[in-house]
């Protein structure tokens, strides 16, 4: 039986909900609030990607350094139907030969309302500050 989940009725809730899923390691709590079209943005070097899918995996691989995630909004607009903030992360975790891992970057994120009045993420650029020369 599938578990209900929360559906972000605020275009600031989507990354509220999506900070909780990735600390509680819940991966299809963070994969309900992309929407089926979505694009997201990988580390420089690697090409964006599309589906659900594909998506899915890259989440799946951050969640398995069981992270702590710190985020911190430091830009919203809100136009209509679609939304754009950027977000400084942080991730502190584990990897799987035990070592200590540290990433962090800023987040440029557009959200688009949904027709039942519920918001997903459309575009996730986790390093935007990366691709656009703030950070190395």
């Amino acid at each position: 039986m599938s578990k209900s989940r929360e559906k972000p009725m605020t275009a600031r809730r989507v990354d509220e909900l999506f900070q909780e899923a990735m600390n509680e390691g819940d991966l299809e709590k963070a994969m309900a609030l992309y929407d089926d079209n979505a694009v997201f943005v990988q580390e420089p070097g690697k090409p964006a990607i599309s589906g659900l899918d594909n998506i899915r995996e890259v989440i799946r691989n951050f969640q398995s350094i069981k992270p702590e995630l710190k985020v911190e909004v430091m830009q919203f607009v809100e136009a209509g139907d679609v939304a754009f903030f950027t977000l400084k992360w942080e991730i502190m975790g584990t990897s799987t030969e035990g070592d200590e891992i540290h990433m962090s970057s800023y987040d440029g994120n557009v959200v688009k309302r949904q027709p039942d009045g519920s918001w997903k993420t459309i575009i996730d650029n986790p390093f935007h500050g990366h691709h656009i020369g703030l950070l190395d």
